[in-house]
């Protein structure tokens, strides 16, 4: 069996490294030149020129990439060479709706695709013992067995493509779960002075042991949040999480609530972090850490200038014939309406009334939105709130990063359950 890795990132490069030892990998392939010809150089290995190369000179392509869109990508330039009866194995974390189009894409050709998602982190990565999710024909998995060996120690076949990426959205949320009750709990523990060294010890050994406590527990305490899964990459698996359960009319109020905790420490500059700098958001203030940021309410000028806001956008509402289904909306209740959309900003933008809302294109209840909102009515809201920022004086970059993630919010409660 002759393997080909496409990916050679924080996991990929391992991972590759792992088939190089057992004598399965013929060729690599980055995105980025200089990665793909040293480790090419490292694992004694070809650099396939391109992706429709290295699908003629493999038997079995392995990718892991970062995102849906990458391993379309990737699937469309494969396909330029992929010779029938290659198996093609995707390790990403993607949606289970997306690995069906790329394992569509590769029937159309005639090979065969397992979407394999991986559990266990750099380390695991390193050491050859990730736990795999396949989903696929059991076939395709049996042919594959001997390069997932060398990578993997625990193999299980879930059902059918997609099965796999399904299992791991599971595991995502198991795994924003035990984060936001380490790092809390730590941060209890902080707050009443313990010896957090002894605390982890002690726990542990008993019920409340798990891995992540175990491993990350001693780092997140002295402020080391080097990189085994990285916080962006759960903040972009808990959205396909999230956009996977609201396609099931399943609500996941623990992985919204990380997903929300995420975005916040990724516009604090925390992104490339290990998903345990949750323990920055839990500690005890007195704790070392960066200084609180300035919200967007208090940026644009606190109350003054969001009152200023909304009046400019009953303003428009009112002048814009173009806008008529929502002024009837707001026509029996006009100063109830302007209370409940300046309450809805002040809260979206972390202001002091309904709930702090970390800044971004966030999905909100509709509890907090100021009207029932269709296709029609948010594109008339979206025009008003256009026109009022454009007259609202505060800086132009703000400005702009605020209508596009108000936007995008409305477009996100279209049809929104109470």
């Amino acid at each position: 069996m002759k393997a080909g890795f496409i990916g050679l990132g924080n996991m990929g490069l391992p991972m590759a490294r792992n088939l190089a030892k057992a004598g399965l990998l013929d060729c690599v392939w980055n995105r980025t030149a200089a990665t793909r010809e040293q480790a090419a150089v490292e694992l004694g290995v070809a650099v396939a020129a391109d992706l429709g190369e290295l699908a003629e000179r493999v038997d079995l392509a392995l990718i892991c990439v970062s995102a849906d869109r990458d391993l379309l990508e990737v699937i469309d330039a494969l396909t330029t060479g992929l010779k029938p009866g290659t198996l093609v194995i995707d390790h990403s974390t993607v949606a289970a709706a997306t690995a069906r189009t790329a394992a569509e894409k590769v029937a159309a050709k005639g090979g065969e695709f397992l979407d394999v998602p991986v559990s266990g982190g750099v380390e695991g990565a390193r050491n050859g013992s990730l736990a795999m999710m396949a989903g696929g024909s059991a076939q395709a998995l049996e042919r594959a067995m001997p390069a997932l060996q060398a990578m993997g120690s625990r193999i299980l076949h879930l059902g059918p493509v997609g099965a796999g990426q399904a299992t791991k959205a599971v595991n995502q949320i198991l795994c924003a779960g035990i984060n936001q009750a380490v790092t809390e709990a730590l941060g209890f523990g902080a707050a009443q002075g313990l010896d957090l060294d002894k605390v982890i010890e002690v726990v542990a050994s008993g019920a409340a042991g798990n891995w992540f406590l175990d491993r990350r527990g001693p780092t997140m305490i002295r402020d080391r949040f080097d990189p085994g899964f990285r916080l962006a990459l759960h903040h972009k698996d808990l959205g396909i999480c999230l956009a996977m359960a609201r396609d099931l009319g399943h609500p996941l109020p623990l992985a919204e609530r990380t997903w929300q905790d995420y975005a916040l420490l990724m516009e604090q500059g925390h992104g490339d972090e290990d998903i345990s700098a949750l323990y920055r958001l839990k500690r005890p203030a007195a704790s070392p850490g960066p200084a609180p940021q300035k919200s967007p309410f208090e940026l644009i000028g606190g109350e003054a200038t969001v009152r200023a806001l909304v009046d400019r956008f009953y303003r428009f509402m009112n002048e814009l014939p173009e806008v008529r289904e929502i002024r009837k909306m707001h026509a029996a209740d006009l100063s109830g309406a302007k209370d409940k959309l300046y309450k809805f900003l002040t809260g979206w933008l972390g202001g002091p009334d309904l709930f702090v809302q970390e800044f971004g294109p966030v999905r909100l209840r509709m509890r907090h939105f100021p009207f029932p909102i269709g296709v029609r009515e948010r594109d008339q809201w979206v025009l008003c709130m256009r026109k009022a920022l454009d007259d609202t004086a505060m800086d132009a970059e703000l400005k702009e990063r605020i209508y596009a993630a108000l936007a995008q919010t409305a477009t996100h409660m279209i049809n929104a359950e109470p």
